[in-house]
């Protein structure tokens, strides 16, 4: 009962707030969160599932083998599909992208195939995100081609043919991870990375056709991890300090010319962060923390940072959010 009156108590301030606005959110009716949940401690084995917005209604989506990670997923804007990295862990493979249905069927698998007798056999997809009128993904990819120097790049996928184009390229001084079109579809935002270090990054946004790259957040912030933007496209969230084990990490946002940086989280030393995706109607935040047994549970906040609850509760690592639309 008490867990069910803070609920209550929580969705009646959230609709008082205004909108200050997994993987961008897609504006619209809240509806259900995927996430990647661990089944073993070495994180070899993992799949996505979905689950109300309190925390009920757990489902599993998809069923890898064992020594198989499906992970990062991130919801169609109109709830009919869920993009996924599919990671092979046991042996160490590439990661290819997926899509499949909230229901599990349809499973379809986005990359190339994978050519025989050339090395490296196959591109490492990784962390797809959809276009506001789902018929692209843009995600991570690397070739292994030097020609366009380390050869990490961000490329955009169309969802029916699998027909790519690289829209950022990296180089052998810097790459690129983690990037999501803006809710007019009309730019990025991804995490640049400095070589060869990879510990000096920060946000970059662009356009879709790469030209009218411009830092976002200070270096100093290391930001990363999955960047979203919130619904309207006024803010981008993020984590500070990704791969900076030496410093916490915290949850800010920031507008996308660079002004108005909050940081929505104090957490202290040693706790974990992840990745982070607001609510489709902008009231809220979903994230990973530290939970039950020293691994990762799920929360929701407030986008001030304030009123901030677990919604899962389990010996499991449970993180890499993304908040659908109720279709």
């Amino acid at each position: 009962m008490r867990r069910l009156s803070m609920l209550a108590l929580l969705a009646a301030a959230l609709t008082a707030v205004a909108a200050t606005s997994s993987q961008a959110t897609a504006p619209g009716k809240n509806g259900r969160i995927a996430f990647r949940r661990y089944f073993n401690d070495d994180q070899t084995w993992g799949a996505v599932f979905t689950m109300n917005a309190d925390g009920s209604g757990v489902r599993q989506v998809t069923h890898p083998r064992k020594g198989v990670v499906d992970d990062q997923p991130d919801w169609a804007p109109e709830g009919s599909l869920i993009a996924f990295s599919r990671c092979a862990k046991k042996p160490e493979g590439p990661c290819a992208i997926y899509t499949v249905h909230p229901d599990g069927s349809g499973l379809t698998r986005v990359s190339k195939a994978c050519p025989s007798g050339r090395i490296p056999p196959c591109t490492d997809d990784y962390l797809a995100s959809f276009s506001p009128d789902g018929k692209e993904l843009v995600f991570k990819q690397f070739s292994g081609n030097k020609r366009n120097g380390r050869g990490q790049n961000i490329v955009i996928a169309d969802v029916s043919t699998g027909e790519q184009r690289v829209a950022v390229y990296g180089t052998r001084s810097y790459t690129q991870l983690d990037a999501q079109f803006s809710p007019d579809g009309k730019q990025l935002v991804f995490t640049h990375v400095v070589e060869p270090s990879e510990k000096s990054r920060a946000l970059f946004t662009a356009n879709v056709d790469g030209t009218g790259m411009r830092r976002v957040t200070p270096w100093s912030l290391h930001a990363g991890d999955n960047p979203d933007w919130s619904p309207d496209g006024k803010w981008i969230l993020f984590r500070s300090n990704d791969e900076e084990e030496s410093k916490q990490s915290q949850i800010y946002v920031i507008h996308p010319d660079g002004s108005g940086l909050k940081q929505l989280t104090h957490f202290k030393k040693g706790a974990i962060v992840s990745s982070s995706s607001f609510s489709p109607d902008g009231k809220g935040i979903v994230f990973a923390t530290t939970g039950v047994g020293g691994n990762a549970d799920l929360f929701l906040m407030r986008p001030d940072g304030s009123s901030m609850h677990p919604i899962t509760r389990t010996k499991l690592w449970e993180s890499a959010p993304d908040w659908g639309s109720a279709r």
